[in-house]
């Protein structure tokens, strides 16, 4: 071990070195340095010489230089340096002696800079190899400031992030410039918690920047900033090294599920408002239908009881639609060409749509068959251009248009409800004002408008929402401000041969005393549908609920003709009930009925095989057709003559 009496004798020794040269503890800590290890360092004099190992070494460094030390291996270790001029970290080479100097075992590192991998092991080099690979890869920009010199490093992948040339110089104004100017406050005080006496320097955030082609990018950036402790034990910044992950299109995904979250809670809401709303409209319905039967009704009641019925049409027409926002409306899909369903509903869209706007058909989507039911898809066309038609303020044009297009893994990443596979796309454009940026988040929520109090429900395109969902399909909305709008329609095609219509059934016979087995636990729809059933020639027996129908099912099994049950009961589902007789081999018929669809009778919004189904809200004409036509199909009830 080489004796020195003091270190001033060994500063004097090595400063006129070329190479840097350190005098460091056993923990690392640097004593003194001579003036070559300042420049590389990037130290100046008033910095003094005494240096923690943190404001040098990076950690994976300094467990790697301590354990190369207590081997006392003589071959020079290739490890990094912070504070290395513009480069991220400065790669040196280093040899080491042992001194001992006023009684205190130090060692003297001789270093030089040198390039990566100049005097790497192949096992160096194939870590190099791999981690530049990955960082390319995953385009993680990375950036080093140097707070002492000021200066500033960021790699290429950080230079396209912020749209930065590669010849442009790097400042802090340059990058502060670029931040959003609603994220500017949040960045300045996550930096200034970081930095803060007491803070640990990491600084992980998630901000938005605005580039000068105006477009917004969403960044994740991860930075560490190490300090040096200053002659009066305050701490200095010292080097803040960082990486940057544009993470816009993440950020785009997570917004589409959060919004379909959202929207998947306003329908659960909607579907049940609709059910039991259908139930009260059954009701209405349903008697005021009875009482304008009745012989002794004067004209006055007559027209009056008739603007029930429209207004209880009304309201059962927006629980349609809200079922169908929901994807709780019953569907009754066939294979069908895509374009024949949209040929079918150009004469009404003339209806729809006056003279001041010219109304286009491009139809392109020939050899494409979707399984849909056409009606809805009819719905859908229809909403999107009365929605158009509204849109557009003074004469202008809806163009129509469908395609078959193939959707690939990466536009499938750019829209979370597209899944990948060959779709029949309908796109409906308007030439109209466009729809500003805070108003297209909220377009597909029920009852939400931008129309004049009064012209209009709101329910229009939350109505295509939901069958478009239901059907397996997908919508997205492209708008801009005085440039009009087009929403695109997926619908999922497929190579299933086109369904051919049903043969017109022979018309049921009419009833002649029949004995109907209602099942609904609402009374005063059971009493509606007591009173219409009688009125039509059928004998009706309603229990109070499914328990004790069951009960009279199996008493008096070769008496009933039919079973009207609701869908959800307490107790049991209709279901339920229709399993438990099935299941005591009885033969009598079932017609279901429900405000929306329920598991246990479809699936997927579609009508189980052989599933009689009655749709609330419930008039008398429907009823009776239904009846008639669930007893008259029945094998045991079928009678000839």
């Amino acid at each position: 071990m080489v004796e020195h009496t003091s270190l001033r004798n060994f500063l004097a020794a090595v400063d006129a070195l070329p190479d840097p040269v350190l005098l460091v503890s056993s923990q690392l800590d640097v004593e003194q340095m001579n003036s070559a290890a300042c420049r590389l360092l990037r130290r100046v004099e008033s910095d003094g010489d005494r240096m923690s190992r943190d404001a040098w070494l990076p950690e994976d460094s300094a467990a790697r230089l301590l354990d190369w030390l207590a081997s006392r291996r003589a071959a020079p270790l290739t490890f990094t340096v912070t504070f290395g001029g513009r480069r991220a970290l400065t790669w040196v080479s280093a040899t080491a002696a042992p001194l001992n100097i006023e009684g205190r075992g130090l060692t003297v590192l001789q270093l030089r800079e040198v390039v990566p991998g100049e005097e790497w092991s192949d096992a160096d080099r194939e870590d190099y190899r791999r981690l530049r690979e990955a960082v390319t890869t995953r385009q993680i920009g990375i950036y080093e400031h140097n707070h002492i010199t000021d200066e500033l490093y960021g790699s290429g992948e950080v230079r396209a992030q912020y749209g930065i040339g590669p010849t442009e110089p790097l400042s802090i104004r340059v990058f502060a410039g670029a931040t959003h100017p609603e994220d500017a406050d949040f960045l300045v005080s996550e930096i200034a918690k970081a930095h803060a006496p007491g803070g640990d320097g990491v600084f992980d955030v998630q901000h938005r920047i605005l580039l000068q082609s105006g477009e917004t990018r969403w960044l994740h950036t991860r930075a560490r900033t190490r300090f040096e402790t200053r002659a009066d034990g305050s701490r200095q910044l010292s080097l803040t090294t960082g990486s940057v992950l544009d993470i816009t299109q993440r950020k785009n995904l997570e917004d589409q599920l959060l919004h379909s979250q959202k929207l998947e809670a306003v329908g659960t809401l909607a579907g049940g408002i609709a059910h039991d709303f259908n139930n009260l409209l059954s009701v209405i319905l349903g008697f005021t239908a009875l009482v304008l039967r009745g012989k002794d009704v004067s004209e006055k009641v007559k027209t009056q009881l008739g603007e029930v019925l429209r207004a209880g049409e009304r309201a059962s027409e927006l629980t349609r639609q809200l079922l169908s926002f929901s994807r709780k409306q019953m569907m009754r899909p066939k294979v069908v060409q895509f374009d024949d369903v949209l040929l079918g509903v150009e004469p009404m869209l003339e209806r729809l749509v006056d003279e001041r706007i010219d109304v286009a058909f491009h139809l392109n989507a020939t050899d494409a068959r979707v399984h849909a039911d056409p009606t809805q898809v009819e719905q859908v066309l229809i909403n999107l251009v009365v929605n158009a038609r509204d849109a557009i303020s003074g004469p202008g044009c809806i163009t129509i248009e469908s395609e078959t297009i193939v959707v690939d893994a990466t536009q499938s990443n750019e829209d979370a409800d597209l899944m990948p596979g060959r779709y029949a796309m309908i796109a409906v454009s308007d030439t109209g004002n466009g729809i500003a940026p805070d108003v297209q988040a909220h377009v597909f929520e029920p009852f939400f408008t931008t129309k004049p109090q009064g012209a209009g429900t709101g329910l229009g395109l939350s109505t295509v929402f939901g069958i478009v969902k239901q059907s397996g399909g997908s919508v997205s909305l492209f708008s801009e401000p005085g440039h009009g709008t087009t929403f695109k329609v997926f619908f999922p095609t497929t190579t299933r041969p086109i369904t051919q219509d049903e043969p017109a059934s022979v018309p049921p016979r009419q009833a002649s005393g029949e004995t109907v087995l209602v099942v609904e636990d609402e009374a005063q729809l059971r009493r509606m549908l007591v009173s219409v059933l009688e009125e039509f020639g059928y004998r009706a027996v309603a229990p109070a609920g499914p328990v004790e129908a069951l009960s009279i099912a199996r008493e008096k099994v070769d008496e009933i003709a039919l079973v009207l049950t609701d869908v959800v009961m307490p107790q049991m589902t209709g279901r339920q009930l229709a399993d438990a007789l099935a299941s005591e081999g009885s033969p009598i018929p079932i017609l279901f009925m429900s405000g929306y669809t329920e598991d246990s009778i479809v699936t997927r919004g579609v009508l189980d095989d052989g599933v009689n189904f009655l749709p609330k809200p419930i008039t008398p004409e429907r009823l009776r057709a239904a009846v008639q036509r669930a007893v008259a199909l029945s094998p045991r009830n079928h009678r000839s003559g």
